[in-house]
């Protein structure tokens, strides 16, 4: 895993270009413990926060947002660190599971048929104001909206922590054309690319 700083390229959001991708050795021992850990199996739109998370796509966030980035985005539209973001990354989890989970412990996270993708280093465990949340970032409370209807069916409780990936999803579409910020900006540089507009 590696944090970057790209002098010779547009700065990542927030400064720093994220990558949660475990090393040879840290993958080794991670699958060995994960039979051991507790498990969360992701829906897909987690698995694709999970995703954005860990290749530096949502940098500068590390992994799930804990309580105080939550608010902030919720209140300013920032992290609590002061960098711009407008919509919380987060994970849920029904209060049963939630309690059955340490903080400070580890827990893998898992696509919907029981590979695990990813360990969780959990950090906080904390119940958001979930109408809050989506009228603030929503501007309704609709569960008609599709932003507002996925934060409602997510469980009660959000774990936040650091993700570790140990492997991608499989069943990813179209993986010709899927590139990493890492790799877009190497051939952005390859190309001699100065201006990059998306």
């Amino acid at each position: 895993m590696t944090k970057d700083r790209l002098e010779d390229a547009i700065a990542p959001h927030g400064g720093v270009l994220v990558d949660r991708e475990a090393t040879e050795a840290e993958r080794a021992r991670w699958e060995r413990e994960a039979a051991r850990l507790p498990a969360i199996r992701l829906d897909r739109r987690t698995l694709s926060d999970l995703e954005m998370i860990v290749i530096g796509g949502f940098s500068p966030l590390d992994g799930f947002m804990g309580e105080a980035d939550h608010a902030s985005v919720v209140d300013r539209m920032r992290l609590a660190s002061g960098v711009v973001w407008t919509i919380p990354v987060t994970l849920g989890v029904g209060a049963d599971q939630a309690r059955r989970l340490a903080v400070g412990a580890d827990v893998a996270l898992q696509d919907e048929a029981g590979t695990t993708l990813a360990i969780l280093h959990l950090r906080e465990t904390y119940r958001p104001d979930k109408r809050r949340e989506v009228t603030s970032v929503y501007g309704t409370d609709d569960p008609k909206h599709p932003g507002v209807a996925a934060v409602l069916a997510q469980g009660e409780v959000y774990l936040g922590g650091r993700v570790t990936l140990l492997r991608h999803p499989a069943d990813l579409p179209f993986p010709e054309h899927r590139l990493t910020p890492r790799q877009t900006r190497a051939a952005f540089r390859a190309r001699g690319w100065k201006r990059i507009v998306a």
